[in-house]
């Protein structure tokens, strides 16, 4: 590879010979000159970068998502994720303030919506990782702080002359378009 120190005028010799120095410095601590300059020169725009900015980029990059999934996952981050964290600067954001939003949730009896809040935050956070524009994602330590959702059985016909019964109440509907799709789920269950 071939590095640049600048043009003659404007840098001196004698600067040029201290760049060279640090470069080979880098280069015995197995640390690349040119991708360390990079990320150097990228890394003051990336510091003010808000969550918010850094969803919006990653929905953009999902061009494999349906619309009606990226048309959910937007209104997820919009109403649970950016009135709390989305404002913030994504490399300041906690593991405590991503556990109050995720929490807070649960307290409004949106488990469901939590796990799928907590689903798309790691997705974010693991893009953002990716594109350098945090040095590791907080969402690594949040497994098992959500509670595991509760399971709720819902009534089933167990007798066989109820369930006779309920399929002659079907056949018997009056609405032709209910009565085929309570027939077919009677056939499919």
């Amino acid at each position: 590879k071939q590095i640049s120190y600048g043009k003659y005028p404007k840098v001196s010799l004698a600067k040029a010979r201290e760049r060279h120095q640090e470069a080979q410095t880098l280069l015995s601590d197995g640390i690349d000159p040119v991708q360390h300059r990079r990320k150097q020169r990228a890394e003051p725009a990336m510091a003010g970068i808000t969550l918010k900015e850094v969803s919006e980029e990653f929905f953009t990059s999902k061009s494999e998502w349906s619309a009606r999934t990226l048309k959910s996952e937007t209104l997820r981050a919009k109403n649970h994720v950016y009135p709390a964290i989305g404002s913030k600067p994504i490399k300041e954001i906690t593991k405590a303030e991503i556990v109050a939003v995720l929490q807070a949730l649960e307290a409004d009896n949106l488990a469901p919506t939590a796990v799928k809040v907590k689903s798309l935050l790691s997705q974010i956070f693991r893009y953002a990782e990716i594109r350098e524009i945090v040095p590791v994602s907080p969402m690594y330590a949040l497994r098992g702080v959500l509670k595991a959702p509760v399971e709720r059985n819902f009534s089933a016909i167990k007798c066989p002359k109820r369930l006779g019964k309920a399929l002659l109440a079907i056949d018997q509907y009056e609405n032709p378009i209910t009565r085929c799709a309570l027939q077919l789920i009677a056939i499919t269950f």
